[in-house]
C-alpha cells in the first residue's frame, strides 16, 4: 500500500484538474483497507473511495483520506442457467465486460464502455 501526504489528485480523475488531498492511499488488498480504517491517524478523517475518477470533479482541496481502489480479481460460478461473477471493485469495467463476452457470458454487453471500475461503473 502506498500512502502520500498532501497528494495531488490530478492523475486520479478524468478531468485532470490540479487539486490536492490531505492523504492519498492506493490499496490493492482488503487487508490494506482494513489497515487504513484501523489506523488511529485516519479514523476521524472523512474518506472517499475512488476508482478511475470518471464521475468525480475535484474543485478544491479534499481535507481527508482519498482511497484509490486497485483491488483486482474475479471468479465465476456457473449453473445451467446462470453465471455468478464475484469481481473486486478495482477491476476495469470495460475490460471486464469484454472478458465476459469473450467467455460467452451474455447479458452484460449492453453495459460496455462505461468508464470506470467494477466498484462504481455499473451504478451510473
Amino acid at each position: 500500500m502506498q500512502i502520500k501526504e498532501h497528494a495531488s489528485l490530478k492523475a486520479f480523475h478524468t478531468f485532470g484538474i490540479e487539486q490536492t488531498c490531505s492523504y492519498l492511499a492506493i490499496v490493492d488488498s482488503i487487508d490494506d483497507v482494513i489497515s487504513l480504517y484501523q489506523n488511529p491517524a485516519f479514523q476521524s478523517l472523512p474518506k472517499l473511495f475512488l476508482g478511475k475518477g470518471s464521475n468525480v470533479l475535484f474543485t478544491e482541496h479534499f481535507d481527508g483520506l482519498v482511497i484509490v481502489n486497485r483491488l483486482l480479481g474475479k471468479s465465476v460460478s456457473e449453473t445451467h442457467e446462470d453465471y455468478l461473477l464475484h469481481v473486486q471493485g478495482g477491476e476495469d469495467w470495460p475490460s471486464l465486460v469484454a472478458w465476459c463476452v469473450a467467455q460467452g457470458m451474455g447479458g452484460i454487453e449492453n453495459l460496455a464502455l462505461i468508464p470506470g471500475c467494477a466498484g462504481s461503473a455499473p451504478i451510473q
